[in-house]
C-alpha cells in the first residue's frame, strides 16, 4: 500500500462514519402522519328527526353490511329515529321485545345485518287508554301515528316505506320520570302484531 493511499484511507473512513447514518435516516425516515382526524360516519342510513329528511350516506354499515339477498331470515337492526312528538316520550318497549328473536340483530357485528328499519313518531293525538304503574301512577298513553323506512343495511338502498296506528295495550313496564307531575303522558306503541305483519314479507323471503 503506498504512502499516498494511507494518508487518505483515514479521512475516507472518517466521512463513511458521518454520512452512513444520515443515509440511513432518509433511508427509512418514516412517512409523514397527517393530523387531520379521520371522517366520523353516521351510525346507521336513517333520516335525522323525521322520514323525509336526507337519508345517511355513506355510514357504518356501507360496503361492511352482508347483502340483502338470498332466501331465508334478512336480519333486522331497528333504530328509533324519532323519539316522540313535542314534550312527548316513549314507554319502555324495545325492539327485541316487539319481534321474534331470530330477527334481531340488535347487538350484532355491521357483517351480521342486512336491514335497517328506522321507526318515526310523526304524531299523536287523544288519550287511547290510561295504565297504573306501581299501584299508583297512572300514566295516559296518547293514540300515535308512525312512519316506517326501511334500508338495505350495505348500500342505504331504500327497500320499503309503510304507516302504522297505535294500538291500546298497556305496556308493560315505563321508564321514564314525570318529574312529579300529575298528568303524565306517554306514546302508545304500534300493536306488535302489525308491526310484525308489516316487515315479514321484507324479513322472511
Amino acid at each position: 500500500m503506498s504512502r499516498r493511499w494511507l494518508l487518505v484511507f483515514p479521512v475516507l473512513f472518517a466521512l463513511a462514519l458521518v454520512t452512513l447514518p444520515l443515509y440511513g435516516e432518509a433511508l427509512f425516515e418514516d412517512e409523514p402522519v397527517s393530523s387531520e382526524p379521520a371522517p366520523v360516519l353516521p351510525p346507521n342510513p336513517c333520516p335525522l328527526g323525521r322520514p323525509d329528511a336526507e337519508v345517511r350516506h355513506p355510514n357504518a354499515y356501507t360496503d361492511r353490511a352482508a347483502p340483502y339477498s338470498g332466501s331465508g331470515v334478512h336480519p333486522v337492526l331497528f333504530v328509533n329515529a324519532g323519539d316522540g312528538v313535542g314534550d312527548v316520550g316513549r314507554p319502555y318497549d324495545t325492539w327485541s321485545l316487539r319481534v321474534p328473536v331470530e330477527w334481531d340483530a340488535e347487538g350484532e357485528p355491521e357483517s351480521a345485518v342486512q336491514l335497517i328499519v328506522c321507526e318515526y313518531a310523526v304524531s299523536a293525538g287523544e288519550v287511547a287508554t290510561t295504565c297504573t304503574y306501581g299501584g299508583a301512577h297512572e300514566v295516559d298513553f296518547l293514540r300515535t301515528s308512525y312512519a316506517y323506512r326501511v334500508f338495505e343495511a350495505r348500500t342505504s338502498r331504500p327497500v320499503a316505506e309503510f304507516t302504522l296506528e297505535s294500538g291500546d295495550v298497556c305496556p308493560s313496564s315505563v321508564d321514564a320520570d314525570n318529574g312529579g307531575r300529575p298528568d303524565y303522558r306517554m306514546l302508545q306503541s304500534p300493536r306488535e302484531e302489525d308491526l310484525v305483519n308489516a316487515l315479514r314479507p321484507l324479513v322472511e323471503t
